[in-house]
């Protein structure tokens, strides 16, 4: 009985994430539904509130960070839909800031762009990544594929942990957060992440509170 219920719950919740207008609101100019693409906007701060991923949040040398927001620095959709975004991240051993520049390309799929790759490799994370679940607020991207960097040999075991599983096994994700938006994870994306995507790492911390706009002196980390 009490497992019927809580299915019924999250059910509710899930449809209720999907349909109310006012938070989870996924349309964007002419489009029926909102894609990865739309999701970004110039000058835009977004904050990764959750991963499933050990390695998105640790440091060539297994250093742990926290606080990874990204700032959306300029949108081409006129040369392939590239995409060019600043990622910040704080040490949380040292509390210092680091950061860094990519180029990200957006793929059409299905009429959508939710299919990202990276444009022009510079020494950050590579990866291949898909909007799962985008809504004006917030988002649920999945890690499709990370390509290992000579300096992370910790991301060998998440691949290999991805390879060997079922088809049926849920992917990674990580969760993003449009400044303001608070409202929009709660209620539309964490419900979404916890029914998709593996278990988010409770070792990765992000609230408000804790992570200030960033600010720093050195260069990036990476």
């Amino acid at each position: 009985m009490i497992a019927s219920s809580a299915l019924a719950l999250g059910t509710f919740l899930l449809c209720a994430a999907a349909t109310d207008p006012a938070i989870c609101k996924n349309n964007a100019g002419g489009k029926s539904r909102m894609d990865g693409y739309d999701f970004l906007q110039i000058d835009a701060r977004y904050f990764l509130t959750a991963t499933s991923l050990e390695s998105v949040f640790k440091l060539s040398d297994g250093t742990r960070i926290e606080c990874v927001t990204a700032v959306t620095e300029e949108l081409l959709p006129d040369t392939g839909h590239k995409v060019l975004n600043t990622v910040y991240y704080k040490n949380a051993t040292s509390d210092k800031w680091g950061w860094f520049s990519q180029w990200y390309n957006f793929e059409s799929q299905s009429d959508a762009y939710n299919h990202v790759t990276i444009a022009e490799p510079n020494g950050g994370p590579q990866a291949i990544y898909k909007f799962l679940l985008t809504t004006t607020g917030c988002a649920v991207v999945e890690v499709k594929n990370y390509i290992l960097r000579d300096d992370v040999p910790s991301e060998a075991s998440a691949i290999q942990e991805r390879s060997t599983g079922t088809v049926t096994e849920r992917p990674d994700c990580m969760m993003w957060e449009k400044e303001g938006n608070t409202d929009a994870t709660q209620i539309c994306c964490e419900p979404y992440f916890r029914e998709m995507c593996k278990p988010k790492k409770p070792e990765y911390q992000y609230s408000p509170r804790k992570c200030p706009e960033p600010n720093f002196d050195d260069d990036s980390e990476l």
